[in-house]
């Protein structure tokens, strides 16, 4: 099955590899490309690749018109400026994942798939987050993602706030073009 071509809500940026304090602060974002509010209640972001504890994150709550909701593994204590959308239980993976983004009909709407050598980006090294290039196409595709690159103003690890968050949550990706 395809995602949806009208997806309005897209998986937009992913810190599978965590933060520079701890491999263990991974974050997932997620972006409303509409002019209106959507209501998550229902939906579910899960992997689908079998390896445990794959994430099975149940969501809820309304995301803004044009705005983000940041997903923040086990704890809110990943970014320091913003809250969390949703705190969820398992793991990223940091040979890769298959990410199925569904609405509260099971209706597939955005998806990142797991390659042959892993994440389409991202940098573990670095802790530098994958990003999405376009949020109006496709997620499965891998041109349409970049590694993060640059300094981030857009927050700072809540553990150690002197370490700069390596990503944009929360905010437009560097990688942007649109």
């Amino acid at each position: 099955m395809s995602p949806r071509a009208d997806a309005a809500v897209v998986i937009n940026e992913i810190a599978w590899m965590g933060t520079a304090f701890s491999a263990n602060d991974e974050w997932i974002e997620l972006y409303n490309t509409e002019d209106f509010a959507v209501d998550l209640s229902g939906w579910t972001l899960n992997s689908t690749t079998g390896a445990s504890p794959d994430p099975k994150i149940s969501l809820s709550g309304v995301i803004s018109a044009k705005g983000y909701a940041v997903l923040e593994r086990t704890d809110d204590s990943t970014v320091s400026n913003l809250a969390a959308f949703k705190v969820y239980s398992g793991a990223l993976n940091d040979a890769g994942e298959t990410l199925e983004l569904r609405n509260n009909e099971g209706d597939l709407i955005d998806s990142v798939p797991k390659t042959a050598i892993g994440w389409y980006s991202g940098n573990k090294a670095t802790r530098s987050t994958m990003e999405r290039v376009n949020p109006h196409l496709p997620g499965h595709q891998a041109l349409n993602w970049a590694t993060f690159e640059g300094y981030s103003s857009t927050g700072n690890d809540a553990r150690v706030p002197s370490n700069s968050i390596n990503g944009t949550p929360g905010s437009v990706n560097r990688a942007a073009k649109f």
